[in-house]
């Protein structure tokens, strides 16, 4: 996969989905805005969800195996934002395999703000107004309120949010996808 990374333009990655549909993993972090800690990873492959929390489950060991498996990772902003941070933190984290940015489709197709902006446009809603509403900085706080607490519904629903984030990365691909083949 590094080939299609050296020698494709990154407009062009969306290509090779066909291709690598069953080998694709969605992916977005949280993370803290005061630390710039990650507190939360999220997979998806089309099927299952795996959330990895920090300070209950989050593993860079098994997410570096994890991931070697994929040959494609499916992001919003995540090729200005998630993949460079973890790579920063991580450097061996992130396999050299192709990275579709779905903002820089939606702008290419002439959708512009971030990811709710875009689920909005595209009809796309979210299962629980309380995470449909939440905005920016909230996922942190539920972090934070999670821990100083240590109720589990704040966790609940920041694994909600970031599910809900991974989960709809999909059909927008797929949106478009096809707008890209018309």
């Amino acid at each position: 996969m590094a080939f299609f990374v050296d020698h494709f333009s990154s407009r062009d990655m969306h290509k090779l989905y066909s291709h690598f549909k069953d080998e694709t993993i969605f992916l977005d972090i949280e993370v803290e805005h005061v630390t710039k800690d990650i507190t939360v990873i999220g997979l998806y492959d089309g099927v299952d969800t795996k959330i990895m929390i920090k300070g209950k489950n989050l593993d860079i060991s098994y997410l570096s195996k994890f991931l070697s498996h994929y040959k494609l990772i499916v992001t919003y902003n995540g090729s200005v934002f998630d993949i460079p941070f973890l790579k920063k933190r991580y450097p061996d984290l992130i396999p050299k395999v192709p990275v579709i940015d779905l903002r820089h489709m939606c702008s290419r197709a002439g959708y512009s703000g971030g990811l709710k902006q875009i689920e909005k446009e595209l009809g796309i809603c979210r299962t629980n107004p309380l995470v449909e509403n939440l905005v920016g900085g909230d996922p942190y706080k539920l972090y934070r309120m999670w821990k100083g607490s240590g109720d589990e519904h704040y966790l609940r629903l920041l694994v909600e949010y970031n599910e809900e984030d991974l989960i709809n990365l999909r059909p927008i691909l797929h949106h478009l996808l096809k707008s890209v083949s018309r």
